[in-house]
């Protein structure tokens, strides 16, 4: 489904990506794990074509993306439903406008198909009846939803998450996680996940690989990370990143 071969990218001479090789197979969970800052979320805007790289290739269904126009990016896009770390809803508009925002967007569909749509994406992950209300109404964990809900609106093949669990309390994050592992049981999805939240990645992972000094340094079941003996993986699971062992390393 996804191959990025030797993903390189610099930011004001900071070398955040240093030749990221990674393959995610269809209709899996893959997690990537890493410190914050690490270039997780950076990854994974390569992935959706939001940043281009310096060097490098990313491979969706073997369609090399990485040199695409604007044009071209966007009938891919359509594959792929993103969900942005802190939700990233409109608090102007109420939960049905932001559910259904991009299909607003977009002429071919009628507002009743749209209704329609909205009220089956909330569905999918436990909500009914808060189309109108406001993001402002809405628990931290309800947001993390219906921002799920907004992801799910274009049947997306791929889903994206982006820190799915930050800023929300441990009850409302195992709920998540539950809702990111039956949606991809459900619908068959690849999912990606971005997190330094290692339960998350332990409860919802086929495979997990880790981000460390701009390349991947592991891939494998959550079972193989538990029982890795690598220093550099050890710190991430033990919690100890205050050891000698840094990000410039590698």
């Amino acid at each position: 489904m996804i191959r990025i071969q030797e993903l390189q990218k610099n930011f004001n001479g900071l070398r955040v990506l240093r030749g990221v090789n990674l393959s995610i197979e269809a209709a899996k969970t893959h997690v990537i794990i890493g410190r914050s800052g690490s270039g997780k979320s950076v990854l994974l805007k390569h992935i959706l074509g939001i940043i281009k790289p310096d060097a490098g290739k990313i491979f969706i269904d073997d369609l090399e993306i990485t040199a695409l126009s604007e044009k071209e990016l966007d009938k891919i896009r359509i594959k792929f439903g993103m969900v942005f770390q802190g939700a990233a809803l409109f608090d102007s508009l109420n939960i049905r406008e932001n559910v259904g925002f991009l299909l607003y967007e977009n002429s071919r569909f009628s507002k009743s198909e749209i209704k329609e749509k909205v009220t089956n994406s909330l569905s999918l992950v436990g909500l009914k009846d808060i189309e109108t209300k406001y993001p402002q109404e809405l628990s931290g964990g309800m947001k993390k939803r219906v921002a799920i809900a907004r992801a799910l609106c274009f049947n997306p093949s791929v889903l994206l998450y982006d820190e799915p669990t930050t800023g929300v309390d441990p009850i409302g994050a195992d709920m998540i996680n539950s809702l990111i592992k039956n949606l991809q049981n459900k619908l068959g999805t690849t999912s990606v996940v971005v997190t330094h939240d290692l339960n998350s990645a332990f409860k919802i992972a086929h495979s997990i690989s880790m981000l460390f000094g701009g390349k991947i340094i592991f891939t494998g079941t959550p079972e193989d990370l538990k029982k890795t003996d690598d220093s550099k993986l050890r710190q991430f699971i033990d919690g100890n990143m205050s050891g000698p062992i840094k990000e410039v390393d590698i």
